[in-house]
């Protein structure tokens, strides 16, 4: 009889737990499925892609596309968006304690002729996963300059191969940090790319962004 109290009882704990759980998840839905195709719906209004393939991250967690362009000597734009699970209820401990924030990354690739030379990257490092993909994409941080750049009172780390790819990668870093929070730039002349991560409050931050990118030189761009 006292074993089946216990169950009992342990039973009534769950269902009193999960009920803020379930209040939760239904009330944070929806906000982030409208967030996730309002950012769809611009970035393909913006680029207009003659051709694009989506991937799903999983459920309300993210997405990754690709465009294919028709525009100047750019190709492709890749876009990759993840949001923290802010619709589990048991999970926000975690994402208050770590500061998880949106991140959307943005990717020009242009045609092979496109004179990018070089290559740079400017990170916060501080953000453990915008440190551990940098470091992936450069494979051998010994082969690459290393110096500080600061801006206000933040710090972000620069790595850098070439004069050309410093300069562009700084001036659209200056451009951009002021205004948003911004994680990583990267121009690598080798993949023809520039990349921009950072965390998109709303639609005005990324607008922000393609307004930059659209800005260099118009021979690329068309």
């Amino acid at each position: 009889m006292a074993s089946n109290g216990l169950t009992e009882a342990i039973v009534l704990i769950i269902l009193i737990l999960s009920l803020p759980a379930v209040a939760w998840f239904f009330k944070f839905r929806k906000p982030m499925i409208r967030k996730q195709l309002n950012i769809l719906r611009f970035l393909e209004a913006e680029y207009s892609p003659r051709d694009k393939t989506y991937w799903y991250l999983g459920y309300l967690v993210g997405f990754r596309g690709k465009y294919r362009i028709s525009r100047g000597k750019l190709e492709n734009v890749y876009v990759l968006y993840t949001s923290p699970p802010y619709h589990v209820f048991f999970y926000l401990p975690i994402i208050w304690l770590f500061k998880k924030k949106e991140r959307l990354e943005i990717i020009h690739q242009y045609r092979e002729d496109t004179p990018i030379r070089g290559e740079a990257h400017i990170a916060d490092v501080r953000v453990k996963s915008i440190k551990l993909s940098l470091l992936a994409d450069l494979k051998d941080p010994s082969r690459y300059n290393v110096k500080e750049l600061r801006i206000g009172e933040n710090k972000y780390k620069v790595y850098y191969k070439g004069k050309d790819a410093l300069e562009l990668a700084e001036g659209l870093f200056g451009k951009l940090a002021h205004k948003l929070r911004l994680f990583r730039v990267s121009v690598d002349g080798s993949r023809k790319s520039i990349l921009v991560s950072f965390e998109p409050k709303s639609l005005d931050d990324i607008k922000l962004v393609t307004r930059e990118l659209w800005r260099l030189p118009k021979e690329w761009t068309g």
